[in-house]
């Protein structure tokens, strides 16, 4: 399992930082408030300065003749009568940017929901591994002591082979709650946004 955050705080860090809704919804509201900006600047004047420069070269009777020229345009508007159109693009411009922001808020409760439940799923894993290795050492001591009882003649063989099968029972569930885990640290990388990563 690659490394894991250390703690839950730092999990729904990263999760908040690198899940890549997150990623696009943010450049989603910067784009809004951009477009806000763009559509209130419709609405005043603007100054454009257009200019050229063109020199050419030529040769006449054995003669070179330069001939240079430059020109240059100033254009100023200034927007007069909009009929609304600037008032309702800046609105339009402000509801996609609010929309955005919404959407933010619902992801962040969204990634700290899915990040708290890995995390908190991840730890019970490691739990259920250290009961499980109790388990088995349980289990291995009652085998061992069933079959010292089987050769002083207490117990019967039925009984040091049902010894036997809950061992590995107990092994069993031990190889189970280790896959768990490894699924659980997974699921934790997913929701913290650091599962492709090398």
């Amino acid at each position: 399992v690659p490394p894991l955050p250390q703690s839950l705080e730092e999990a729904t860090r990263l999760g908040l930082d690198a899940n890549p809704d997150m990623i696009a919804a943010r450049h989603s509201e910067r784009a809004a408030m951009e477009a806000i900006e763009a559509a209130k600047a419709q609405g005043r004047p603007s100054v454009n300065l257009v200019g050229t420069a063109q020199t050419q070269y030529s040769t006449f009777e054995s003669r070179n003749v330069q001939q240079s020229s430059v020109s240059g345009v100033v254009q100023g508007s200034i927007p007069i009568v909009t009929g609304g159109l600037v008032k309702s693009q800046t609105k339009a411009a402000r509801l996609r940017r609010d929309q955005a922001r919404r959407q933010i808020d619902a992801l962040d409760r969204s990634i700290r929901a899915q990040v708290a439940s890995a995390w908190y799923g991840y730890d019970a894993t490691l739990r259920a591994i250290e009961a499980s290795k109790r388990q088995v050492d349980a289990a291995e001591i009652a085998y061992d002591g069933a079959k010292e009882e089987l050769s002083v003649g207490v117990r019967t063989t039925l009984d040091v082979l049902n010894q036997e099968q809950q061992l590995f029972e107990a092994r069993l569930a031990l190889v189970q709650a280790e896959r768990d885990a490894y699924v659980a640290a997974h699921q934790l990388l997913r929701a913290t946004g650091q599962l492709t990563q090398p």
